[in-house]
């Protein structure tokens, strides 16, 4: 299977080499498969052609996440909130890093307001969304 999508996402590449959703969908395609630096690559691309592509931030951020680098991280979470200031998965992610940091009440308040999600980006209620990622770290 991931040998078909790779092939499938050079052809598209060859055809559009600059399309930056493209990059961005191959990106994580080599992020699951751990080849980060591919990944990277990708993603980096991705945003340098298309700097207000959500979901090219969004994708590089959980690769840094993936690396723990917690500073590009949270870069990464800022230009997404400067162009969806909404966005509730990112709003959930920094809640769910304040929570892990013991950080509760901001926790909380960094959430309220949106309707947090779980790692499958289903809804969950705050307390249940804290303690279900919080039990899945540990």
């Amino acid at each position: 299977q991931f040998e078909e999508a790779d092939t499938a996402f050079q052809q598209a590449l060859k055809l559009q080499p600059e399309n930056p959703e493209t990059l961005a969908n191959y990106g994580n395609l080599m992020l699951e498969q751990h080849e980060t630096d591919k990944a990277r690559a990708f993603f980096d691309k991705a945003v340098k052609l298309a700097p207000d592509f959500i979901g090219a931030w969004v994708s590089l951020a959980s690769l840094h996440d993936r690396l723990h680098d917690q500073e590009s991280v949270a870069h990464c979470q800022e230009r997404v909130l400067q162009l969806d200031p909404e966005n509730t998965t990112v709003h959930c992610n920094i809640g769910y890093r304040l929570y892990e940091l013991g950080e509760q009440k901001q926790a909380v308040e960094q959430i309220s307001g949106f309707e947090p999600c779980d790692d499958t980006g289903q809804p969950v209620s705050v307390d249940k969304g804290l303690v279900s990622r919080r039990s899945d770290d540990g």
